[in-house]
């Protein structure tokens, strides 16, 4: 009975902290933060790097071990033949309506963000207007000089 109570308790835990990462701050998720910052980090880096140099040193290693293999048995494995090396010719090519739609779609998104920037440039402005009447400026801006 401990054991299905303690995996009933876990499922609750995971289930409120599956539903505490969704949480929105600023425009991404307390999980999208979390992804982001694990791929990112120092240590993670680090190891991703340590990782990829111990695979190229397996990697040369094997070539440089089996490179004088000459047998029947071993032609069975010749490296043409193995998975990821061999060349299939099968190619695939989006639809050109497929692609129209993506271009349409990005063409959209790259409007509505120029739009939230300019509404974010008025807002601006309007602020720093107030900003100089409250200060006393009111509409007496610095002129700009040309140092030309």
């Amino acid at each position: 009975m401990s054991e299905l109570f303690f995996a009933l308790k876990m499922a609750a835990i995971t289930f409120v902290l599956v539903l505490a990462m969704q949480v929105r701050v600023n425009e991404t998720t307390i999980e999208e933060h979390a992804h982001l910052w694990i791929q990112t980090a120092a240590p993670v880096l680090f190891l991703r790097e340590v990782a990829e140099g111990g695979l190229a040193a397996i990697h040369d290693g094997w070539a440089k071990a089996t490179s004088g293999i000459k047998t029947k048995y071993w032609n069975k494995y010749d490296s043409s033949k193995m998975p990821g090396s061999r060349h299939l010719d099968i190619f695939s090519s989006r639809s050109d309506s497929y692609l129209e739609e993506q271009k349409l779609k990005s063409e959209e998104i790259a409007k509505q963000q120029e739009l939230k920037k300019k509404k974010v440039d008025a807002e601006l402005a309007s602020r720093a207007q107030r900003v100089r009447e409250v200060i006393g400026l009111g509409d007496n801006e610095p002129e700009e000089s040309d140092s030309e």
